[in-house]
C-alpha cells in the first residue's frame, strides 16, 4: 500500500478551512473534504519494512487542496433572512397601504412580481450557486436586486403612495435625478471593487446583507425620477441614456480583463467546466447585455414617447401667419 492511501486504494482527503469570517453559512459544517485532480508528478518516498532495505516508488496519490468555502450541494435551496423577513414585510406593508390608497391591478401585479423575483434569487439554488461557486450567478443576483426588482416595486406604487413616501425627510432630495443617478453609480461601482466584492462574500452574515440593502435602495432611487418624476419624456430619456452610458462599462470591463479579479472565486470548487476567467467573462457579457436590454430599452421608450408628444403638439399648434400676407393685420 502506498503512503497516503486508504486500504481501499482511495486518495486521502483533507478538510477544507472555513473561509467566512462570520461562521459557516447555511448551517453547514466547515469541515468538508475536497478531492482534487492529480497535482504533482514528483515522487513520494516510501520505506520498506524492518529489513533495513530502502526503496523508492512513485505514488499516484492526488494531492488534496483546501478551498475557500465549505462545500454544499450547489443545487439546494437557501433560507436567507433578506428574503424571508424583509420581502414579506414589504409585501405586508404594501397590502396595508392598499387599504388607504387603492391601486389598479397592473400595479399590484408589478409590485408582486418584484417581490417574487427578489425572493427567487435569494432562496432558490441560484443563491447557493452565487455565494459558493459561480461569479456569473452572483452578478445576476445583484442585477435583480439593484435594477429589476426595484423597477417593479417602484412601478407598483401609486402616485398617492409615492407622494406620501416623498414626505419622509430628505426623500425629495434623494430622488432628484442629479442625486439619484450618482448614488446608484457609486453603489454599483463600489461593491464591484475586488476588495469590497470579496469582503461581502467572505462575511455573508453581515457585509453581504449590507450590500443587498444598498443595492435595493440605490435601485429604487434610480427608477424613482423615471416612474414618479414630473419631468418631460425627453428629460427622462436623457437621464436613462446617462445611466446606460455610465453604467455599462463595468460589464464590458469584466468581460475584457485578461485575468480573474475576484479572489473569492479563484479557490471555489469549479462547476460546469468553467474556469475563473471564463466565469468572469460570461458574467461581464451577461451584465452588459442586461443593461442594454433594460436601461437602453427604457431610454428608447421615452425617446419615442418624446417624439410622439412633440409631433402631437405640432398638430394642435396654431399656424403662424406671416406679416404682410393676406389676412394679416
Amino acid at each position: 500500500m502506498l503512503e497516503g492511501q486508504t486500504p481501499e486504494g482511495l486518495p486521502r482527503q483533507v478538510a477544507a478551512r472555513p473561509f467566512f469570517g462570520d461562521g459557516p453559512p447555511f448551517g453547514d459544517s466547515p469541515l468538508r473534504t475536497v478531492p482534487t485532480a492529480l497535482a504533482s508528478q514528483a515522487p513520494d518516498r516510501a520505506r520498506t519494512g524492518d529489513n533495513g532495505l530502502e526503496g523508492r516508488c512513485v505514488s499516484t496519490t492526488p494531492r488534496a487542496r483546501t478551498t475557500s468555502v465549505p462545500l454544499v450541494d450547489p443545487y439546494r435551496w437557501s433560507w436567507d433572512a433578506d428574503a424571508l423577513v424583509v420581502i414579506p414585510g414589504m409585501a405586508a406593508a404594501y397590502a396595508i397601504a392598499l387599504s388607504r390608497f387603492p391601486a389598479p391591478r397592473w400595479r399590484i401585479v408589478c409590485f408582486g412580481a418584484g417581490c417574487v423575483l427578489m425572493l427567487a434569487v435569494q432562496i432558490t439554488p441560484l443563491d447557493t450557486l452565487a455565494l459558493h461557486y459561480l461569479l456569473v450567478m452572483h452578478l445576476l443576483q445583484n442585477v435583480v436586486l439593484a435594477e429589476w426588482g426595484p423597477l417593479l416595486i417602484v412601478i407598483g406604487l401609486t402616485p398617492h403612495m409615492a407622494r406620501e413616501l416623498e414626505r419622509i425627510p430628505g426623500a425629495r432630495t434623494l430622488t432628484r435625478p442629479p442625486v439619484a443617478l450618482p448614488i446608484w453609480l457609486a453603489v454599483y461601482y463600489t461593491w464591484h471593487l475586488p476588495v469590497a466584492y470579496d469582503a461581502a462574500l467572505r462575511h455573508q452574515w453581515t457585509i453581504l446583507h449590507l450590500e443587498h440593502a444598498t443595492y435595493f435602495f440605490a435601485g429604487c432611487l434610480l427608477w424613482w425620477p423615471v416612474v414618479h418624476g414630473e419631468r418631460s419624456s425627453g428629460a427622462k430619456a436623457v437621464y436613462l441614456f446617462a445611466a446606460f452610458v455610465l453604467g455599462s462599462p463595468l460589464g464590458l470591463l469584466l468581460a475584457l480583463l485578461p485575468h480573474a479579479v475576484y479572489g473569492f472565486y479563484l479557490d471555489v470548487p469549479r462547476l460546469w467546466g468553467l474556469s475563473p476567467l471564463v466565469d468572469q467573462q460570461i458574467a461581464g457579457v451577461t451584465m452588459a447585455s442586461e443593461q442594454t436590454l433594460v436601461l437602453f430599452a427604457a431610454f428608447a421608450f421615452y425617446l419615442l414617447r418624446f417624439f410622439d408628444e412633440e409631433s402631437g403638439a405640432d398638430t394642435y399648434r396654431a399656424p403662424t401667419v406671416r406679416r404682410g400676407s393676406p389676412g394679416s393685420p
